[in-house]
C-alpha cells in the first residue's frame, strides 16, 4: 500500500472543515432543523464513545500516527492543523510521551493555551528534565512543582547508568586498535546485565525512568548490531520492544530506528524509513528492502505514510515511491 496524494488532499479538507467547526463555522450537513437534530445526535454518540475509549483504553498505535502528523503540518507552519493532530494524539493515550511534551508545549504556546503548556512542562520536569533545559525552550515562566523523580521509581536505574558509562568509553577512539574488541566485551556484559535487571525490575522506559529511556534504547541498538550479540534481536528484544511501545513506555519510532539500524547492520536496507543519510545535494533515506510496501509495514506500527515524514525532515523521496 503506497500514499495515496488524493486521500491526502480529502484529509486535508477534513482538516479544515474540523478546524472551521472548532472556530464556531457552520455545521456540516444542517440544511435543514432534521439534518441539525440527527447530526447532534451522532455528535453526542462520538463523543460519548470518545470518552469511553479514552477512559479505558490507550492506544499507542494511533498515538504515533497522530504525533507525526502532528510534526508534519507544525514543519508546514500550519500550526491549526497541527493543533488538530496533537489533540487526538492526547486522547489516544490520555498524556504526551516524555519528548512529545517539547513538540506539545510549542504547538500550545503558539496558540495560547497555557493550561497545557505548564502541565507538559511539568511532565518534562517529572521525567528528569532540569529546569534550565526547559528555560531554554524559550515558551516563557511557569509555576513547576518540585520534581517527582519519577526516574528514581526504577531500583536498577543506576546500574543503567553505569552500563551506559562503558558503553560510551569504549567507542571513544582512543585506542583504535583494541577498539572493536572492547566495544564487543562491553556489548557482550551489557547485554547480560541488562537483560537481568529488565527480568527482575521490568523494562527500564518512559514510565519508569523518564528520559534516561534514551539510555537504555542506545545500550540495546550497539549490543544488537554488535556481530558478537546480534542474536539478541531476534532471541530477546524485537518482541520485547513491541510489547513496551503498546504500552506507552517506548514509543514505535523507536522500535523502528533500532530495527532499521539492525537490518542496515547486516543487510544493507531499511524497512520503516528512520534512517537517512547527508549527501552534496540534501537529506537521502537509505536503501529500502521493499519501496513499494515501505507504507504498509510503517502502517502495522501505527506510523504515517512515508511522504510526512520525509516532508517534516526535509529529505528527498526516495526513487520509486
Amino acid at each position: 500500500m503506497k500514499f495515496n496524494l488524493e486521500e491526502f488532499s480529502k484529509e486535508e479538507q477534513l482538516a479544515k472543515k474540523q478546524l472551521l467547526n472548532l472556530r464556531g463555522g457552520k455545521e456540516i450537513n444542517t440544511t435543514s432543523s432534521s439534518n441539525k437534530f440527527v447530526f447532534m445526535r451522532y455528535l453526542i454518540f462520538v463523543l460519548f464513545i470518545t470518552m469511553c475509549l479514552s477512559t479505558y483504553s490507550q492506544d499507542f498505535k494511533l498515538y504515533n500516527y497522530n504525533i507525526e502528523k502532528a510534526e508534519y503540518y507544525k514543519s508546514q507552519n500550519f500550526i491549526d492543523s497541527s493543533l488538530i493532530y496533537l489533540n487526538k494524539a492526547y486522547e489516544c493515550a490520555n498524556k504526551f510521551i516524555c519528548f512529545d511534551n517539547i513538540l506539545a508545549s510549542d504547538i500550545y504556546h503558539q496558540v495560547g493555551d497555557t493550561a497545557m503548556i505548564e502541565k507538559c512542562l511539568q511532565t518534562l520536569f517529572d521525567n528528569g528534565f532540569n529546569k534550565e533545559f526547559i528555560d531554554d525552550l524559550g515558551i516563557g515562566s511557569y509555576h513547576l512543582n518540585s520534581k517527582t523523580n519519577l526516574y528514581e521509581q526504577y531500583q536498577g536505574l543506576e546500574e543503567i547508568l553505569e552500563m551506559f558509562g562503558v558503553d560510551q568509553f569504549v567507542r571513544q577512539p582512543l585506542q583504535e586498535t583494541s577498539m572493536a574488541h572492547q566495544m564487543s566485551l562491553a556489548d557482550s556484559i551489557n547485554y547480560v546485565k541488562l537483560r537481568a535487571l529488565i527480568e527482575e525490575y521490568g523494562f527500564p522506559g518512559f514510565n519508569n525512568v523518564g528520559f534516561h529511556t534514551n539510555k537504555v534504547l542506545a545500550l540495546i541498538m550497539h549490543i544488537t548490531t554488535n556481530n558478537s550479540t546480534k542474536y539478541a534481536w531476534d532471541n530477546y528484544f524485537k518482541e520485547l520492544l513491541l510489547a513496551e511501545a503498546a504500552k506507552g513506555n517506548i514509543k514505535y519510532s523507536d522500535y523502528a530506528f533500532i530495527a532499521d539500524r539492525y537490518t542496515y547492520a547486516y543487510e544493507g536496507w531499511q524497512t520503516y524509513g528512520l534512517l537517512i543519510m547527508l549527501t552534496s545535494s540534501g537529506k537521502e533515506f537509505i536503501p529500502f528492502k521493499d519501496i513499494n510496501g515501505v507504507d504498509s509495514c510503517r502502517a502495522t506500527i501505527g506510523m504515517a505514510p512515508l511522504f510526512f515524514r520525509a516532508k517534516t525532515i526535509n529529505a528527498e523521496l526516495p526513487k520509486g515511491y
